[in-house]
């Protein structure tokens, strides 16, 4: 379960941090910078566990089609961030648990108890009702975050099954080198940082990255990538608020908090049914 909760907050913090640096750099520089400062981290981690290999002919398959998606995923994401209407398509990226529940079903065999399902479905709502008033799409934003939602919400399928075949350490280093290949080879991102104060966000960034990614993982193991993805939209739409009202100092109405309530019921509710 703490697994499960740091890894909700970890991402709601570099969710805040990958929005300050969109307005400096592109999606595909920042997705390369992030996983670049984060690889060798992996790799020490990989190397203080003995250098364990998984099973190649179990593990490839669905750890490449992690690594495929994790990266669509980033790049489109931060395009959808870019473009500064993300607040208008936010309906479309809450609906990745309800994708990730029914994925996880049918790949892993893994139901959902109908509690479970309640849950999810309330948060994905909830998540939807705080992020904005309407669903516009005509938004510049509506594609990139429909593909985010799509690849987010089978990417945590795939990482559970290759987590079958190998350990969270080597599977960080593979996701890793997925993720720059893919972006270098079809993207070419310009890896140049000009500002000294970028590149300490950046390292901050990364940091956060790889504490939200290992959580995220060690929690997989636990629950089913349905909870997981629930939870970490839940709380990443209570901790967004929280941050605009302690650090921007925005107003919070009374129906957010409302919602916000809501929202900690129901995940936590998730978390304990299971």
């Amino acid at each position: 379960m703490l697994y499960l909760l740091s890894s909700a907050f970890c991402w709601a913090a570099f969710d805040y941090i990958r929005k300050m640096l969109t307005k400096s750099f592109s999606a595909a520089e920042l997705t390369v910078f992030f996983t670049l400062v984060a690889l060798p981290l992996y790799v020490f981690y990989w190397i203080a566990q003995g250098a364990p290999e998984p099973v190649w002919a179990d593990y490839l398959v669905p750890a490449c089609l992690s690594g495929g998606l994790a990266a669509l995923g980033s790049v489109q994401y931060l395009n959808a961030l870019k473009r500064g209407d993300i607040s208008k398509v936010i309906p479309v990226l809450c609906v990745t648990p309800v994708i990730s529940g029914i994925a996880g079903w049918l790949v892993l065999n893994e139901a959902l108890s109908w509690l479970d399902w309640c849950m999810v479905f309330l948060i994905a709502v909830g998540c939807a009702i705080m992020g904005t008033k309407s669903l516009n799409m005509r938004t510049s934003g509506f594609i990139p975050a429909c593909i985010t939602a799509l690849s987010w919400g089978l990417c945590i399928v795939f990482d559970k099954v290759a987590l079958q075949y190998a350990t969270i350490s080597f599977h960080l280093v593979f996701l890793s080198v997925c993720i720059v290949a893919l972006n270098w080879f079809f993207l070419r991102p310009n890896l140049t940082i000009k500002q000294s104060e970028k590149l300490k966000m950046v390292f901050v960034g990364a940091g956060i990255f790889v504490g939200a990614i290992v959580f995220q993982l060690n929690a997989l193991q636990e629950f089913h990538p349905g909870i997981v993805e629930a939870t970490k939209r839940g709380l990443g739409v209570v901790s967004a608020l929280a941050v605009g009202y302690w650090v921007l100092s925005e107003q919070i109405t009374r129906k957010q908090l409302f919602l916000c309530f809501a929202l900690v019921t129901c995940v936590c509710l998730l978390v304990i049914d299971n």
